[in-house]
């Protein structure tokens, strides 16, 4: 079976042999791996500094609130 696609990576249109297929090659599916890894990463590091920002202030809070 032919299928025409478009690559999810690149936008290049390519013959698909099944209907899953979603890269024209296994260059762009290694690459959108990474650069869908890197931006997992880049996420998880942001949601750590606001939990980082937002803990000390909830400590600040805590800790004054004991002291009353």
């Amino acid at each position: 079976m032919q299928v025409p696609k478009i690559c999810n990576h690149c936008g290049k249109s390519f013959i698909a042999q099944t209907t899953v297929t979603r890269f024209c090659s296994h260059k762009c599916s290694q690459r959108n791996y990474k650069k869908r890894a890197k931006e997992a990463k880049i996420q998880k590091s942001l949601e750590d500094t606001m939990t980082q920002m937002v803990s000390p202030s909830q400590a600040n809070i805590t800790s004054t609130s004991s002291q009353t």
